[in-house]
């Protein structure tokens, strides 16, 4: 196949996900063909980034609402006025995801101190510092625990 234009790659691209793989089958070529595209065109380059930028935000919203978590209502008589009803958790259809709030304090809260290690960040650049650990004492330094004779 000849070299699509702008517009049916950005299509196929939008089609496929953003997957080379899957987007080089449809154009009936090979990946390193397609890669050949982008180093040659800018043109092509910035819409195989647009699109990977495109996926990433899909990506983070879902990651977004896996955080939150899926709660499942039931309406109930309001307790306070009959005549109305209200929502009332009584589950969850998928639950909050706790290594994604982890992973989100490390990655994105580790100017407010959410790492595994101490941070010290400036804005010229990042220094890791690492906590002290003590030395063990040598062998023969080791006290053993006193006994009581009897």
């Amino acid at each position: 196949m000849k070299k699509p234009s702008i517009e049916q790659f950005r299509k196929v691209l939008e089609a496929k996900g953003g997957n080379i793989t899957l987007s080089a089958k449809a154009l009936n070529v090979e990946r390193s063909t397609l890669y050949t595209w982008c180093l040659k065109d800018k043109r092509f380059k910035e819409v195989l980034e647009q699109e990977k930028e495109s996926h990433l935000d899909f990506l983070e919203s879902q990651k977004k609402l896996l955080q939150k978590g899926i709660p499942e209502y039931e309406e109930i008589t309001d307790p306070n006025n009959p005549e109305k009803t209200v929502k009332q958790l009584v589950g969850w259809k998928a639950r909050p995801s706790e290594i994604l709030i982890i992973f989100d304090l490390k990655t994105l809260g580790k100017h407010r101190g959410y790492s595994e290690h101490f941070v010290e960040v400036n804005n010229e650049e990042e220094e890791v510092i690492l906590p002290d650990i003590p030395e063990l004492p040598e062998e023969d330094e080791r006290t053993e625990p006193d006994t009581e004779e009897e």
